[in-house]
């Protein structure tokens, strides 16, 4: 893994929406001023990648976004790490400004710019999330011990501990000792888990689209129209020509307008698709075209012939470059 980009994947998300949006949308002036938002004050923010840097290479396997349906409800978890003895679920708070707990009453208080919030105790969140997919495994046929930790990822954002305030919660930069001290307290467990199964299971199952942003930005799956934006005038105008795309409205030419497209997909709808859903969203008429080039952009597949699922396996650090030039355009 090359250098971490710093941005978090829920701004990621929220900049593919407006990426591929229309101005006229109703949502996209609000969306437009929450980025800028984020460009303003929200730079003491860091991207959980960056916390993990220090232990990449070490026995796990991460799913970000993971949306799973248990009993009549979804339930997220923002990373779960799956090793062969145990999972961890990392609940990523960005938080900024002082923040002071009270686990008796279930709260947590965040005070900045003299305005003061009220939010659930995030210990109590991630215990549920625990809960839910302890149950939700054990339907699976796993019985597995699951770890939980808060992390702080925002420099900006100060807990002010007491004897009382939970060891769930860290700031980001002691994520990587933390896993190794799970590591350390797990050597001599059996390997009840095979990662590679698991995360297959967890992709088949996953609903990965984001209801709350959605929500916020009165944003509906078919408000995205089909085709590929352009990175010249941001327009979604690019139609194919044999292997590149060509802007309708400025003449810009991208032969690497499929993959950028796909990887748009990625951030709003999860690592899966179809040969249908990848022509759907980019305004693609050929079959053949489309299957030969998932087959050339993805390593995993689940099923075959006409219902074949591709998993797109994008890294959150390395593959957003775009994304990136296109914040520093608002």
């Amino acid at each position: 893994m090359g250098k971490t980009s710093d941005l978090p994947i829920k701004l990621l998300r929220q900049l593919a929406y407006l990426f591929n949006l229309n101005p006229t949308h109703v949502g996209y002036t609000l969306l437009k001023k929450d980025l800028s938002m984020y460009k303003a004050g929200h730079k003491g923010e860091k991207s959980i990648n960056y916390f993990l840097y220090p232990i990449v290479y070490k026995n796990y396997l991460r799913f970000y976004n993971l949306r799973l349906y248990y009993q009549g409800q979804n339930f997220e978890i923002d990373l779960l790490l799956i090793t062969n003895q145990f999972l961890l679920i990392i609940e990523v708070k960005n938080y900024r400004g002082t923040l002071y707990l009270d686990h008796d009453s279930g709260g947590l208080i965040q005070v900045f710019e003299d305005q003061v919030k009220l939010y659930q105790d995030p210990t109590l969140q991630v215990e549920r999330q625990r809960e839910l997919l302890s149950e939700w495994l054990k339907l699976k046929g796993y019985h597995v011990p699951i770890e939980t930790l808060v992390c702080l990822v925002n420099q900006n954002g100060i807990l002010k501990r007491d004897n009382q305030t939970s060891s769930q919660i860290i700031y980001g930069h002691k994520l990587a000792y933390e896993y190794q001290e799970l590591q350390k307290r797990y050597q001599n467990h059996p390997h009840v888990i095979n990662p590679e199964n698991l995360m297959e299971i967890l992709i088949t199952e996953n609903n990965p689209l984001d209801p709350s942003l959605m929500h916020k930005y009165k944003i509906e799956e078919n408000d995205f129209a089909p085709g590929v934006v352009c990175l010249n005038c941001f327009k979604k105008s690019m139609v194919r020509e044999r292997n590149t795309y060509i802007c309708k409205n400025c003449s810009n030419q991208d032969p690497g307008g499929l993959m950028r497209g796909l990887k748009d997909y990625f951030l709003i709808y999860g690592p899966q698709i179809t040969n249908e859903k990848a022509r759907l969203w980019l305004g693609e008429n050929n079959t053949h075209f489309m299957r030969k080039n998932l087959y050339r952009f993805t390593d995993k597949k689940i099923g075959t012939n006409k219902g074949t699922t591709y998993i797109l396996d994008f890294n959150y650090d390395e593959d957003f470059n775009h994304m990136i030039s296109y914040l520093r355009q608002l």
